[in-house]
């Protein structure tokens, strides 16, 4: 699929957009992909990605895939491949648009399920608006079930209890492996990601900062009965 217009393109009608070749964004393009349910989340496929599965031609800061839900999905069909990804996340949160791509690379190859095409699906969850946005609790995505963490102590399933928001950039990034063999034989890979500072410093009650060494964490979804971040 080519792109050559600023333009805002928008799925949201079909439960599944199919691409068989290189999603190519060129100049101020906006990939909106919105609209998805939990009965019918909403996912652009690559199916056959090339070595650059997205390119980017004549980049600017209004270019990118605007993903703000869990229901609305970006699907590389890596399978048993190594080809790094770029997901080229741009958000309008503040009121502009701002990019934060998320790079994996360094991939080792996974091994899949029988008969499955193995695939890794992204997405990203954000709040409402910068005011009201710092309770991550209230706009968590749906298999993490506290913003506890450390070292806040005691974390309670499915409640607020030790809620540590304040100290967290008001974004999460969901990175799910689908049809590989088991939890062990997924690809290895590294990522490389950025946030948006206004989701990190003016946002409500946050008092998370560059200055109070920011680093991620990932909530443990196969022991979630452990709350572990």
């Amino acid at each position: 699929m080519k792109v050559g217009l600023k333009i805002l393109v928008v799925f949201f009608c079909l439960s599944s957009f199919l691409i068989k070749a290189q999603l190519v964004l060129n100049g101020g393009i906006i990939v909106n992909i919105n609209g998805g349910t939990l009965a019918k989340p909403i996912t652009v496929v690559l199916s056959s990605p090339p070595a650059t599965p997205v390119a980017r031609l004549g980049v600017t800061t209004s270019q990118g895939i605007m993903l703000e839900s869990e229901y609305n999905r970006l699907q590389y069909n890596l399978d048993q491949g190594t080809t790094s990804i770029l997901v080229p996340y741009i958000s309008n949160t503040t009121g502009s648009w701002v990019p934060f791509p998320l790079n994996v690379y360094g991939i080792t190859a996974g091994v899949r399920s029988a008969g499955k095409t193995a695939a890794i699906r992204f997405a990203s969850t954000k709040s409402g608006t910068l005011a009201t946005g710092w309770d991550d609790y209230n706009y968590k995505p749906s298999q993490v079930l506290n913003v506890c963490g450390n070292p806040m102590g005691t974390c309670v399933n499915n409640s607020n209890v030790n809620d540590n928001s304040a100290n967290v950039v008001d974004r999460f990034w969901i990175i799910e492996p689908v049809y590989y063999n088991t939890a062990a034989q997924r690809p290895a890979v590294t990522l490389d990601f950025t946030y948006i500072m206004q989701e990190t410093n003016v946002n409500g009650g946050n008092t998370a900062s560059l200055g109070n060494a920011l680093q991620p964490q990932r909530f443990d979804t196969i022991n979630t009965g452990s709350a572990i971040w």
